[in-house]
Protein backbone atom coordinates (compact mmCIF):
# COMPACT_ATOMS: atom_id res chain seq x y z
CA UNK A 1 0.00 0.00 0.00
CA UNK A 2 1.60 3.50 -0.35
CA UNK A 3 1.06 6.18 1.20
CA UNK A 4 0.92 9.62 0.87
CA UNK A 5 2.82 12.40 2.74
CA UNK A 6 0.45 15.47 2.47
CA UNK A 7 1.58 18.84 1.96
CA UNK A 8 -0.60 21.48 2.56
CA UNK A 9 -0.46 25.49 1.88
CA UNK A 10 -2.91 28.13 1.46
CA UNK A 11 -1.49 29.86 -1.78
CA UNK A 12 1.21 28.15 -4.09
CA UNK A 13 2.18 29.33 -7.52
CA UNK A 14 1.58 26.15 -8.80
CA UNK A 15 1.02 22.79 -7.18
CA UNK A 16 3.05 20.73 -9.84
CA UNK A 17 6.27 23.22 -9.00
CA UNK A 18 6.05 22.42 -5.16
CA UNK A 19 5.89 18.70 -6.06
CA UNK A 20 8.96 19.07 -8.38
CA UNK A 21 10.89 20.75 -5.68
CA UNK A 22 10.21 18.24 -3.00
CA UNK A 23 11.21 15.55 -5.44
CA UNK A 24 14.33 16.95 -6.20
CA UNK A 25 15.53 18.71 -2.54
CA UNK A 26 14.33 16.06 -0.21
CA UNK A 27 13.35 11.96 0.33
CA UNK A 28 9.90 11.96 -0.24
CA UNK A 29 9.02 9.22 -2.32
CA UNK A 30 5.04 10.08 -2.67
CA UNK A 31 3.00 12.77 -1.68
CA UNK A 32 -0.29 14.72 -2.46
CA UNK A 33 0.36 18.68 -2.26
CA UNK A 34 -3.02 20.62 -1.70
CA UNK A 35 -3.94 24.38 -1.77
CA UNK A 36 -6.56 26.59 -1.43
CA UNK A 37 -5.22 28.88 -4.09
CA UNK A 38 -2.85 28.70 -7.08
CA UNK A 39 -1.82 31.77 -8.63
CA UNK A 40 0.14 30.08 -11.80
CA UNK A 41 -1.41 27.16 -12.59
CA UNK A 42 -0.18 25.29 -16.07
CA UNK A 43 -2.56 23.39 -18.87
CA UNK A 44 -0.93 21.26 -21.47
CA UNK A 45 2.30 22.47 -23.16
CA UNK A 46 2.83 25.36 -20.44
CA UNK A 47 -0.33 26.89 -21.25
CA UNK A 48 -1.79 29.27 -18.98
CA UNK A 49 -4.24 27.62 -16.44
CA UNK A 50 -6.86 29.43 -14.62
CA UNK A 51 -7.33 28.84 -10.89
CA UNK A 52 -10.55 30.04 -9.58
CA UNK A 53 -11.15 30.69 -6.30
CA UNK A 54 -13.13 27.67 -4.38
CA UNK A 55 -11.74 25.03 -6.72
CA UNK A 56 -9.29 22.47 -5.39
CA UNK A 57 -5.77 22.70 -6.52
CA UNK A 58 -4.14 19.21 -5.92
CA UNK A 59 -0.55 17.35 -7.13
CA UNK A 60 0.45 13.57 -6.17
CA UNK A 61 3.55 11.97 -6.94
CA UNK A 62 4.97 9.09 -6.46
CA UNK A 63 7.67 7.20 -7.26
CA UNK A 64 7.64 3.87 -9.53
CA UNK A 65 9.28 1.24 -11.75
CA UNK A 66 7.74 -0.48 -14.85
CA UNK A 67 8.76 -0.33 -18.21
CA UNK A 68 6.72 0.18 -21.09
CA UNK A 69 4.28 2.10 -19.12
CA UNK A 70 4.03 5.60 -20.63
CA UNK A 71 2.90 8.86 -19.40
CA UNK A 72 -0.43 8.30 -22.15
CA UNK A 73 -1.17 5.50 -20.48
CA UNK A 74 -1.05 6.85 -16.97
CA UNK A 75 -3.40 9.69 -18.02
CA UNK A 76 -6.07 7.63 -18.63
CA UNK A 77 -5.80 5.76 -15.49
CA UNK A 78 -5.82 8.74 -13.30
CA UNK A 79 -8.92 10.16 -15.48
CA UNK A 80 -10.39 6.78 -14.86
CA UNK A 81 -9.90 6.51 -11.09
CA UNK A 82 -10.68 9.94 -10.87
CA UNK A 83 -13.98 9.26 -12.27
CA UNK A 84 -14.85 6.26 -10.27
CA UNK A 85 -13.66 8.56 -7.02
CA UNK A 86 -15.93 11.86 -8.51
CA UNK A 87 -19.16 9.61 -8.83
CA UNK A 88 -18.99 8.22 -5.16
CA UNK A 89 -20.03 12.64 -4.61
CA UNK A 90 -21.74 13.30 -7.74
CA UNK A 91 -24.55 11.87 -9.20
CA UNK A 92 -24.51 13.26 -12.80
CA UNK A 93 -23.10 11.79 -16.15
CA UNK A 94 -19.44 11.55 -15.53
CA UNK A 95 -17.46 11.50 -19.24
CA UNK A 96 -13.76 11.51 -20.24
CA UNK A 97 -12.80 13.88 -22.99
CA UNK A 98 -9.67 12.77 -24.52
CA UNK A 99 -6.84 13.13 -23.31
CA UNK A 100 -7.17 14.47 -20.08
CA UNK A 101 -10.48 15.98 -19.25
CA UNK A 102 -13.34 14.98 -16.99
CA UNK A 103 -16.93 16.30 -17.96
CA UNK A 104 -19.77 16.67 -15.47
CA UNK A 105 -23.03 17.11 -17.76
CA UNK A 106 -20.89 17.26 -20.70
CA UNK A 107 -19.34 20.48 -19.22
CA UNK A 108 -15.33 20.79 -17.90
CA UNK A 109 -14.62 20.17 -14.56
CA UNK A 110 -11.76 18.68 -14.33
CA UNK A 111 -8.28 18.77 -15.90
CA UNK A 112 -5.61 15.90 -15.22
CA UNK A 113 -1.72 16.06 -16.19
CA UNK A 114 0.69 13.35 -15.75
CA UNK A 115 4.65 14.18 -15.87
CA UNK A 116 7.53 12.74 -15.63
CA UNK A 117 10.15 14.10 -12.79
CA UNK A 118 13.39 12.61 -12.52
CA UNK A 119 15.15 13.13 -9.38
CA UNK A 120 18.71 14.57 -10.53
Amino acid sequence: MMVLKKFNYKKVNSTNDIAIKIIKNTNNKSGIIIAENQKKGRGRYGKRWISFKGNLFVSIFFNFNVNNFSLKKMTLINCLLIKKLLSFYCQQRISIKPPNDLLINKKKNFWNTSRNSEKK
